[in-house]
Order: structure tokens, then sequence, then C-alpha cells
């Protein structure tokens, strides 16, 4: 996505014992340049991913 658009969430995590590259999230928001104080991208009004009108939710 580009900066300023709304996008489902991916993440990666990184600790001591577990990598867990481009997870990707439930949830939507929009991508923001953190400028050069962060070096990865921030998000903002972070909600649920909506895929489709009818798709059942908190069903796992």
């Amino acid at each position: 996505m580009e900066y300023g658009q709304v996008g489902q969430v991916k993440v990666t995590i990184l600790q001591d014992d577990l990598f867990l590259p481009n997870i990707l999230e439930r949830d939507q928001a929009v991508r923001f340049d953190t400028g050069d104080r962060w070096p990865s991208d921030g998000v903002a009004n972070v909600g649920p991913l909506y895929v489709a009108q009818n798709t059942p939710e908190d069903i796992y």
C-alpha cells in the first residue's frame, strides 16, 4: 500500500528465539511514514479487517 491508503496490517515478529516474517493480522489500518525517527512505517485508525459483508468474525 502507498502511504495514506488503508490496507491489511502485516507484521514481523523478531525475538531471541523466534522469527515470524510477514504475519497478516486481522486488522486494517492507514499506513503512514514515520520519517527519520523510526526505522519502520506507522499505522493509524486501526480497526477490524472487512473482507466481505457476510464473513463471520471472532471464530477460530
